[in-house]
């Protein structure tokens, strides 16, 4: 038996392992799950056949979904002025699909950033490459490769000068 550990509902389960089946994040490319939004295409979004993922983008390598996620937090940085971790998770992980208290703290405890502290922009603050490794961990339950999000953070500021 295999304990796990849902951060994002706060639970803790037992389940029998079994053999490995990518998941619907690896399948995608998308670690920190990214919704589709009508209208919103990312550079690197790909399309799905008929019949395939209709919630989530899908990239075509996970550097994009990386990409993504960065330019989301810049935005949530500039647009929605989330300027702390917490303000960041109660915006990604809303409390009507996640128990943001389990979240947040996760996130502190993988990175040692505090919920209160006050944030630069994504642009000139290396400690979101931290951040996002830490919200793939909870969204995927999987660790990051930091390689892909150093890829995707690099794709994010080269796309600050396009």
């Amino acid at each position: 038996m295999k304990q796990t550990n849902d951060v994002k509902s706060g639970t803790v389960s037992s389940a029998v392992t079994t053999p490995m089946v990518k998941s619907r994040q690896a399948r995608n490319n998308n670690w920190l799950n990214l919704r589709r939004v009508k209208g919103q295409w990312w550079k690197g979004q790909i399309e799905t056949p008929v019949g395939g993922e209709k919630t989530f983008c899908v990239f075509s390598a996970p550097e994009w979904g990386y990409r993504a996620a960065f330019k989301t937090l810049d935005t949530y940085w500039h647009k929605h002025n989330c300027r702390t971790l917490g303000q960041i998770i109660a915006r990604w992980a809303p409390p009507t699909e996640n128990n943001v208290e389990a979240y947040t703290s996760a996130i502190e405890g993988l990175t040692f950033i505090g919920r209160n502290e006050l944030l630069a922009p994504p642009s000139i603050n290396q400690r979101y490459l931290k951040i996002v490794e830490a919200m793939c961990r909870v969204e995927s339950g999987q660790a990051a490769v930091p390689e892909d999000v150093r890829h995707g953070y690099d794709l994010y500021i080269s796309s600050l000068y396009e």
